[in-house]
């Protein structure tokens, strides 16, 4: 072939790719930056919790509160709420640890709820570093506590609250369990709507390949980082550091938002101990309206593995051993 045409050739496949990927920031960006229509039900403040300040880096303070069982805690759950929940959510799904005998703390996200509104920062329902940074701040609060200063810590997130969750313990191992509920990664639920919409809205012969949908889904969130002055964690790096935990993923079958995939694409990026329940009926963050009892025995059941055997009351320590050495053998 004459090089002068190969040349050509290769200049018309270098525009066409560019033009694509400039077409594909132009329409994902604006979607990317949408606020969805979540619906979260509000729920009436409790007399009867104490209420938390809780201060971050940056100066800001977030608000809590912080529900004690009966009995001496075997330990503590901080629970981080889904996009436009509240603290006051906590128990419509720690209901079943507070029973069991975990104390649980509960805050609201900064531009969230009763916390601070951080200036040029407008909450979405991706995670960026200030919702891990948030995190943080609650696990950096309660450690320097009286009376919790050595007990043992889990997260339990809903949502975008459970990719903070997964993003912090990965990178803290002082944190022994976490429960992941309706969670996702931004890449990997970035190209599956932009796979959605190329088939909706092209001619069937078109095709674009997932790697090619990667490339334009990350210079559209890098784009838009760089307008709103935020950075999204890439959780498909970083979960792999929870290889060595206890992890439950949980994922609702009718899940509209986040399908299933995306908690079994994370369990397989973290391996180790976690797993996926996968709740029949379940749509976006309903997991436990759907099946109260089993969310509420899987949970404890997961949060058992981070107190220490001796610690447990006889009945609770004797399931207990029998799930370490299930584990175990697996």
């Amino acid at each position: 072939m004459n090089p002068e045409v190969a040349y050509t050739i290769l200049g018309a496949v270098v525009a066409v790719e560019l033009g694509i990927h400039l077409f594909s920031v132009i329409v994902i960006v604006p979607i990317f930056e949408r606020r969805l229509p979540f619906n979260v039900t509000p729920v009436e403040p409790l007399e009867s919790v104490e209420r938390l300040l809780i201060p971050t880096s940056n100066g800001l303070t977030l608000r809590g509160s912080l529900h004690m069982p009966s009995a001496e805690p075997l330990g503590l759950v901080i629970f981080c709420p889904e996009f436009q929940g509240t603290h006051w959510t906590a128990m419509d799904y720690c209901e079943g640890l507070l029973e069991t005998g975990f104390a649980v703390l509960a805050f609201d996200f900064r531009g969230q709820g009763e916390s601070d509104d951080m200036p040029g920062y407008e909450p979405l329902h991706w995670c960026t570093e200030h919702e891990i940074s948030d995190v943080q701040s609650v696990v950096r609060f309660i450690r320097s506590r009286p009376g919790f200063t050595e007990i043992s810590i889990g997260l339990m997130g809903i949502s975008r609250g459970a990719n903070a969750a997964l993003a912090v313990a990965a990178d803290d191992a002082s944190v022994k369990c976490v429960v992941a509920d309706s969670a996702f990664t931004t890449d990997t639920l970035m190209v599956l709507y932009s796979a959605r919409w190329v088939r909706h809205s092209t001619p069937r012969w078109f095709y674009l390949p997932e790697w090619h949908l990667y490339i334009s889904c990350r210079l559209a969130r890098f784009v838009s980082e760089m307008r709103r002055a935020v950075r999204h964690p890439r959780l498909e790096r970083s979960v792999a550091g929870l290889r060595q935990r206890s992890v439950l993923l949980i994922a609702g079958a009718r899940d509209s938002y986040v399908p299933p995939e995306n908690s079994r694409r994370i369990q397989k990026w973290i391996g180790g101990n976690s797993r996926v329940w996968d709740v029949p009926g379940a749509r976006h963050n309903s997991a436990r309206q759907t099946n109260r009892q089993e969310y509420d025995k899987r949970t404890a059941d997961l949060f058992l593995n981070m107190v220490p055997l001796h610690q447990l009351p006889a009945p609770v320590s004797v399931s207990a051993a029998d799930i370490r050495t299930s584990s175990a053998a697996r």
